[in-house]
């Protein structure tokens, strides 16, 4: 079973966090944009009587915990899965490689398993476990928009409220 998912990098412009003791009301306002370059996740999974997991970042084999958590929440038997991420961008800079890494994975696993929850659920899982972490209270909310995006409403994207706003024409965003 195989699943595949982009998630876009984001940079947040400005923001304020919103703390509540339920996850998917936590979250930040501000505003943003999105990037071309991202985050491409490839999912290879096998049916297995023991679970095995195998990471890859830029084709390097990693550690990566998220997977746990979020297999806990789509899986209720043992696999083999095989997971490729790939960005050009590095995590920890600022560019929500963190939330477009956990988004990318819930969506390639979930399309690997045949969708068996709503893409709204898949959204909730990877804000809740962003949230949960620390590592980003309105990427995942912003990067399912994408774009420039305002965060108005705090929360997870079923709860919280992210608009889109117009593209300007001819602008270049370069970082360093």
């Amino acid at each position: 079973m195989i699943g595949e998912s982009y998630v876009p990098a984001h940079i947040t412009g400005f923001f304020r966090v919103h703390l509540s003791k339920d996850y998917l009301t936590t979250g930040s306002t501000g505003a943003g944009i999105c990037l071309e370059a991202g985050v491409i996740t490839h999912v290879d999974i096998k049916k297995s009587n023991k679970m095995k997991i195998k990471f890859l970042w830029n084709n390097e084999e990693k550690n990566n915990n998220i997977i746990y958590p979020i297999l806990g929440f789509l899986v209720d038997s043992p696999i083999e899965i095989i997971v490729k991420q790939k960005s050009l961008l590095p995590i920890g800079y600022g560019y929500g490689i963190s939330g477009a890494s956990t988004l990318g994975l819930v969506l390639a696993i979930n399309k690997a398993l045949g969708m068996p929850i709503k893409k709204e659920e898949a959204y909730n899982i990877a804000h809740i476990l962003e949230v949960r972490r620390r590592t980003g209270f309105g990427d995942v909310a912003a990067q399912i928009v994408g774009g420039f995006e305002f965060r108005k409403k705090p929360g997870a994207p079923s709860f919280g409220e992210v608009i889109r706003l117009p593209d300007p024409n001819g602008w270049l965003v370069v970082t360093t």
